[in-house]
Parts: structure tokens; sequence; C-alpha cells
């Protein structure tokens, strides 16, 4: 239905709308970009109904927010625009809300914009530093991966790796990699006063870490036994008890390519056993 009006060179008229039996004028938008010609409606529970055809373009004044329902959801054809957010603008997505785009659609956000979703509790990386630990607080699970053997699980080194967990699910450390485990032994039994390499210089740069040492004497007499680490350094003493041993874990570290010795003062029967690993620092 038309009404006639006039524009001062001739006759024109106005499309309307039958609602409820009354006539109401409708309003057209039309755009700058040809078949973009769009209409504006009113639906019977006073809110806009827009019918939009061709690339729409929304652009949002600073401070502007747009704010959505729970449950709602946003859809563009391919090629529009949702959203353009002027500096310091939000958009504001309640939980369970859905903004969906189709292939070609852009959400364009400008340097300063924000585009947030309500949380109703924090999630892993928006806890700040020295944050007090709260009941509920949510976050991210950290997924390790089983591994019943020392095997690796990755290429090379300097790659990505999970966590490696054992059978029970406990998380898996050494010291150090299996393939710079180190060990050694060392017969005192014929040597006079002088020391014995038990674990060789490892290369230049290359520090020897010693971990554990086990000690056998054989002999009557309980006996001194010095731990040495190459250029003429002394680590640490122990005993070897007479007709016994000593099994002991220690935190001991080398100069750089310097072997692990043994000494004893004098004559007897001791037998030294060393592990460790080494590290390039």
């Amino acid at each position: 239905m038309t009404i006639p009006i006039s524009t001062g060179s001739g006759a024109a008229s106005v499309a309307a709308d039958v609602i409820s039996g009354e006539q109401y004028q409708e309003i057209k938008i039309v755009g700058a970009e040809a078949g973009s010609t769009s209409t504006l409606g009113i639906t019977p529970d006073g809110s806009a109904l827009v019918s939009v055809v061709g690339r729409p373009t929304v652009v949002f004044s600073n401070s502007s927010i747009l704010a959505v329902p729970v449950g709602s959801v946003i859809t563009t054809p391919i090629g529009s625009i949702i959203a353009v957010l002027q500096s310091s603008s939000i958009l504001a997505v309640p939980v369970g809300s859905v903004i969906t785009t189709q292939i070609g659609s852009v959400i364009a956000v400008h340097v300063g914009s924000i585009i947030t979703v309500i949380q109703a509790a924090s999630v892993a990386g928006t806890y700040e530093q020295d944050a007090v630990y709260s009941v509920g607080g949510r976050g991210l699970l950290m997924l390790g991966v089983r591994r019943d053997t020392l095997a690796s699980i990755t290429s090379a080194s300097n790659d990505y790796s999970p966590i490696v967990v054992g059978p029970d699910g406990a998380v898996t450390e050494h010291d150090a990699p299996i393939t710079r485990w180190v060990q050694g032994t060392g017969d005192l039994r014929v040597v006079l006063g002088a020391s014995v390499t038990v674990i060789a210089a490892q290369g230049a740069s290359v520090f020897t870490y010693l971990r554990e040492v086990q000690l056998a004497n054989l002999g009557s007499a309980s006996v001194l036994v010095t731990i040495g680490g190459g250029l003429g350094s002394i680590l640490g003493y122990t005993i070897a008890p007479a007709g016994g041993g000593s099994n002991f874990i220690t935190r001991i570290k080398t100069g750089a390519n310097s072997a692990l010795t043994a000494s004893i003062s004098g004559t007897a029967s001791v037998l030294v056993s060393y592990q460790g690993f080494t590290a390039d620092i």
C-alpha cells in the first residue's frame, strides 16, 4: 500500500505496512554499495528488527558497548564485517553467547579495543602475580605422558616435550638425562700414597658431578679415603671401615675437564665406586 505525497515536482509515494489493522510507514535503509538495500522494522515487543542485504558495517564510537545476552548468536554472511570497534570500545559477550562468522568475514578491532568474554570465575592466565589462592579458582589441566621406560619421547635436543610420568602418575625426575650419567671404579689394594682415577675427565668445559660413593674395605683397619677432583684439588674425605664398607650420597663437583679420583695414605685393601653425571655448567 502506498500513500500519495508531493515532492514539489510531481506525485510520489511512501511505503507502508499493515500491523493489527493499522498502517505503519516502512523505513528503508539504503547503503552506498549497490544492492545493499535493507529494512528496519519494529517487533510487537518494541524491539528493532533489521533485515540486511549486502555487506553491512557496524561502527561503534569510543566507549561503546555491544552487549549480547546469554545464548544469543551473531551470524554474518561471507564477506561481511561484524563490527569495527574504535579505540577503547568493548565487545562484551556473557558466558554461553556465540559469535559466528563465515569464511571471508572480518572482526576488525582497532588498537586499544577489547573483546572480552565475561567468565563466572577466572581461568588460567588471568591470575596476577602473588594472587592469593581461592577455593573454586579455575585453571587448565596440564597433561603428562606415561612412560614405563626411559626411552626418549622427543626427536632432538631443544624440542618441546610434555611432562613424563611413571606408571603411578608420579613425575619422572633425574639429576640429569641418562645420556649424561657416568660411573667408574678404583682399586686401591696395591697403591701406596697415590691417587687412582675412578671417573675420567669428560672433555673441555665439561664438569663432573659426583652423587654416589661406595667403599669396600677388605682389611682389618679403618682407612681414610680422599676424594679428588683433578687439578690437584681435594673435594672431600670419607672413612672405609675395617672389614666393611660405606655407601653415601653426596653433591661434589669437579673442575672443568677434571677426573674424579680416590687415594689413601698407605697400603690397604680398599675398592671404590663412584656414580654421577656431567654438565656444561
